[in-house]
């Protein structure tokens, strides 16, 4: 099974200051986990399904790429940043978990990486707030919004409400 993702990482590395030699066999995992934990829930699943659908089959259009291009992909770019840098700080070998240093750089300290992590959460944060703003302001262009049901992921009337997930931002109500 092959899974949509909504960015990639030349989008990443364009857009980031992610060094362009960071192999691209480090994005597919993150992307594939912070676009359903953390995008997922803003959509719902039925838009969510919808938008994957549409870009797999090359047909996003109209309101549905001005979603995707003005606020989808920018909230999560941020937290991509986020989610990535934690896996790129430490990795996971034969020797167990390590911190990786070459010759010609300076290993980043845990107080460096949490610096990193915090501005990268702010970016997204704002950009997901300007996400379900948008939604929810917009919600009749978006029926798919509204239409989830049984076992989908719905987002609460205007977005998620007051959810606190497992990293403690808390989302505020619109």
């Amino acid at each position: 099974m092959t899974e949509q993702l909504f960015i990639d990482p030349a989008f990443v590395k364009r857009y980031t200051n992610l060094n362009q030699a960071v192999l691209d066999d480090y994005f597919s995992p993150v992307t594939l986990v912070t676009q359903d934990v953390r995008i997922h829930p803003l959509l719902g699943t039925d838009l969510y399904e919808k938008l994957k659908a549409d870009v797999s089959g090359s047909s996003l259009a109209g309101d549905y790429l001005t979603l995707m291009n003005d606020y989808v992909v920018k909230a999560l770019l941020w937290w991509f940043m986020y989610d990535l840098s934690e896996d790129m700080f430490t990795k996971l070998d034969n020797g167990g978990l390590v911190i990786r240093t070459s010759d010609q750089t300076t290993p980043s300290t845990r107080e460096d990486l949490n610096a990193r992590k915090k501005q990268y959460k702010s970016r997204a944060s704002y950009y997901e707030d300007r996400l379900v703003t948008y939604l929810c302001n917009n919600s009749n262009l978006f029926p798919e919004y509204t239409t989830n049901s049984d076992g989908d992921i719905s987002p609460t009337q205007g977005g998620i409400g007051n959810i606190v997930i497992s990293d403690g931002y808390q989302r505020p109500s619109y």
